[in-house]
């Protein structure tokens, strides 16, 4: 991965509004997949992929001021980005590692984008009741810290040691898109570190290298995945 064309291509998504990014990732998606729909109400984005799991970002972010202006700032040595605008990592950064995994490699998972995941969480509620399918297993990009992995009621320990083994330890969280999506679906579900912290405050910061240590390692998964069978969902 070019580091500059991460850099940038964050800063990008960074300086768009919800709607913005939902139309520009609608037609960027066309360069890599064939079946692209969008849900009712600009709830979600959804790509048919050929592996058997789907990455999850979501395209909010919790800061009204324009993000058209915001400033942003990058130290080079400490590769750390900010904002006093609020930055927004939480989950521009999750988009960003989808959209690189996709321009630099061949793989081809399922990828949801959905919204208002900051609010109430209405694009994993449209996506979970109108999209049928049965994936092995999703994987959402929306965790703060390096190498964190958060399961939420999802109790599979077959999974948990699964997704571990490529270097992430169990972490607690509260709820995110797939608390919604993999109860609906019946597979088990991750959140993985994509290197911001502090987030939803005007002190959030993001972390270069700890992004590209969840990228590194989501490389690993994909490659491994089609090894896999469906990891069912099992309430705690």
């Amino acid at each position: 991965m070019v580091d500059l064309e991460m850099i940038n291509l964050l800063k990008r998504y960074l300086r768009m509004s919800q709607e913005e990014l939902m139309k520009t990732l609608y037609e960027e998606l066309h360069n890599y997949y064939t079946t692209i729909k969008a849900g009712p109400v600009e709830s979600f984005i959804i790509a048919k992929g050929n592996l058997p799991i789907v990455l999850v970002a979501h395209m909010d972010v919790v800061f009204n001021s324009p993000r058209k202006t915001m400033a942003i700032y990058y130290d080079t040595e400490e590769e750390i980005m900010w904002s006093p605008d609020g930055l927004g990592t939480d989950d521009r950064a999750g988009i960003t590692m989808i959209m690189l995994l996709l321009k630099n490699t061949n793989y081809r998972p399922w990828i949801l984008f959905t919204t208002d995941e900051e609010s109430d969480l209405r694009g994993a509620q449209f996506a979970a009741s109108m999209l049928n399918f049965h994936p092995n297993f999703v994987i959402e990009l929306d965790r703060q810290g390096r190498g964190e992995s958060v399961f939420y009621k999802c109790n599979n320990t077959a999974f948990e040691k699964y997704i571990n083994s490529f270097g992430f330890h169990t972490c607690q969280g509260t709820y995110t898109d797939i608390s919604i999506l993999c109860p609906t679906w019946d597979c088990a579900g991750v959140n993985l570190s994509v290197g911001y912290y502090e987030e939803h405050s005007y002190i959030e910061y993001w972390s270069a290298i700890d992004f590209r240590y969840t990228y590194e390692m989501l490389l690993k998964i994909l490659k491994d995945c089609k090894n896999t069978s469906k990891f069912k969902y099992k309430e705690k």
